[in-house]
């Protein structure tokens, strides 16, 4: 909206060029409900976002643009108990899909009386932040890494496929290029390139930049759509072309 571009238009006189900066960094901090709706929308400027552990009053620990490995950088805080969303994307243009899973973070140094207080509100903290496609539980940083979120939002999106009864394999060489680490950094390309503005850096030096567009300038060939809707390990389901 016009209040967060304007805001991001005053970070970005106080920072030093091209650095995006996360909630807790920006003077004029977005709301908690705010940070979550951005995550929540397929391609808001905010991928993820963390609160602290109260369900009746939602209050924002911090949210960013660059993804989990940003989270894990600037976020985790060894003495908090954290309750989040994670979107990510694979794939670019009409082939993105994105995906979201809840974080359930208990830091290695909370003492043992707040971390089972704060841990008594994941189910309240999961109400919120519904739907999502997985649930990852770390006390340590290490098991929030890229690889293995992909890794798991694969294997759920799989099994949750099945469960409807649609015809998915979990090894095949189209499902693992759709969870592929590159789908995702086109995707995560994709979306800061949009959302260069909201943050004040200049969409030209987001790093694939040149890749991206090629990338999108391909995916309308009509007969490698076909292709990737009768292959049943493939995402893409229907298509409508115009003649």
């Amino acid at each position: 909206d016009k209040v967060s571009f304007h805001n991001a238009a005053i970070e970005a006189a106080k920072k030093p060029e091209n650095v995006r900066l996360t909630a807790a960094e920006m003077s004029h901090q977005p709301a908690a409900d705010r940070c979550l709706a951005m995550v929540r929308d397929i391609k808001g400027p905010f991928n993820w976002v963390l609160l602290k552990p109260n369900p009746t009053k939602l209050t924002l620990h911090n949210a960013g643009g660059g993804s989990v490995e940003e989270m894990r950088e600037k976020a985790l805080a060894a003495d908090e108990v954290l309750y989040g969303l994670v979107r990510m994307g694979f794939g670019t243009g009409r082939f993105r899909r994105n995906y979201w899973f809840f974080v359930h973070w208990i830091g290695p140094e909370v003492a043992v009386v707040k971390r089972g207080r704060h841990n008594a509100a994941v189910g309240a903290m999961q109400a919120i932040c519904n739907p999502f496609a997985c649930s990852v539980t770390a006390n340590d940083i290490d098991d929030i890494t890229l690889p293995d979120v992909i890794a798991k939002l694969k294997s759920s999106v799989v099994v949750e496929g099945a469960a409807k009864g649609e015809r998915r394999k979990t090894h095949g060489e189209n499902i693992q290029d759709a969870f592929s680490l590159e789908a995702f950094q086109q995707a995560l390309r994709e979306e800061q390139q949009e959302n260069a503005e909201f943050f004040g850096v200049d969409p030209d030096a987001i790093d694939g930049a040149e890749d991206a567009e090629e990338v999108e300038e391909e995916e309308f060939d009509m007969a490698a759509i076909l292709q990737k809707i009768k292959n049943e390990q493939d995402p893409l389901n229907w298509a409508i072309f115009n003649f």
